[in-house]
């Protein structure tokens, strides 16, 4: 399936085969020949729509910090333009890559952020005009840490920017995904759950896989819920809800009705992920023609999506999985 002979149709098809309910497409600027972006979006909405599949959200690269950041704005414009003829509510687009070739001034984040908030704000603007939120993910080690994103929403001030919570990207510049995500409660509209392995930069190289954090710590991609990370006290933090979005009360308790439940496996730090029918439903993500195996679980209670990594859905769907490439 990751391979270059799967056509994104055929992808979508195998999606719906092996039980998901939805489909995130990503989307760059290469399209077929004789098709525009917005034609080749809606084609593929319409085909997901068309077999029983949702499409919760439209996903795009963007670097709004480069010499001609107007260019990027109106490249990243015409995507709305895509997912709002696809009928997709939701897009997601980067924030910068990090500093461009040539560039001279002061490489600190607080350098930045003038310019990619007008940037974001330009695009947040236009793209409410065309029915459609924008939002962006904790990516890309410079707009990474749970305090600039704050910075990023603070200097943006738009009512239609919103935040895409990727929960295991805060380990990446090591910072507790817990604490990250309670600071970020009031601008989440989605949410990618993941879960990595972590070793400390004092210990041996662990390996093949292993990556490294900004500080220089190790981490490793691994089965959602198995990992090191603080991902059960995100999903179970009781204030852990969305703008416009219903909360749901248990009846003896008060609380907020968890998202989704866990039971204890392997041993006291680690959890596996079980999957509640009733409440969620799962999708693959499409990316760039190529299926990236991502798992998105929606609550039915609140309406809004996390996602997972793929080892977890294969694990809930083939039990005999016991590893993942």
């Amino acid at each position: 399936m990751m391979s270059d002979g799967w056509p994104m149709f055929d992808v979508i098809d195998k999606v719906k085969e092996l039980g998901a309910d939805g489909v995130e497409f990503v989307l760059d600027d290469s399209i077929p020949e004789g098709e525009t972006l917005e034609e080749r979006a809606v084609k593929l909405a319409e085909y997901a729509r068309g077999i029983g599949l949702e499409t919760p959200i439209y996903t795009t690269g963007a670097n709004f910090f480069q010499k001609d950041p107007a260019a990027e704005i109106k490249r990243v414009e015409r995507h709305v333009d895509a997912a709002s003829a696809a009928g997709i509510k939701l897009m997601r687009h980067d924030i910068t890559a990090g500093f461009y070739a040539g560039y001279e001034g002061l490489q600190t984040f607080d350098a930045v952020l003038p310019t990619v908030s007008a940037a974001i704000r330009e695009v947040a603007s236009y793209a409410q005009s065309k029915g459609v939120t924008t939002c962006s993910e904790n990516h890309g080690r410079l707009v990474q840490d749970s305090d600039r994103m704050l910075a990023v929403f603070n200097a943006v001030a738009h009512p239609n920017y919103k935040y895409l919570c990727d929960i295991g990207n805060f380990g990446g510049v090591d910072e507790d995904c817990a604490k990250a995500v309670s600071k970020l409660l009031p601008f989440i509209a989605h949410v990618h759950a993941k879960d990595c392995f972590w070793r400390s930069g004092k210990e041996r190289d662990p390996g093949f896989g292993w990556g490294r954090t900004r500080a220089g710590n190790y981490r490793r991609a691994t089965i959602d819920g198995q990992g090191d990370e603080s991902r059960v006290a995100c999903i179970r933090l009781r204030r852990f809800r969305f703008a416009g979005v219903r909360r749901h009360r248990r009846k003896r308790s008060g609380r907020y009705a968890e998202l989704c439940e866990f039971e204890p496996r392997y041993r006291r730090d680690q959890f596996c992920f079980r999957q509640i029918k009733q409440k969620t439903k799962t999708a693959f993500r499409v990316f760039c023609g190529k299926p990236l195996f991502l798992c998105f679980f929606r609550d039915q209670i609140s309406g809004m999506t996390i996602s997972t990594s793929w080892p977890s859905f294969a694990l809930l769907l083939m039990p005999s999985i016991i590893a993942w490439l």
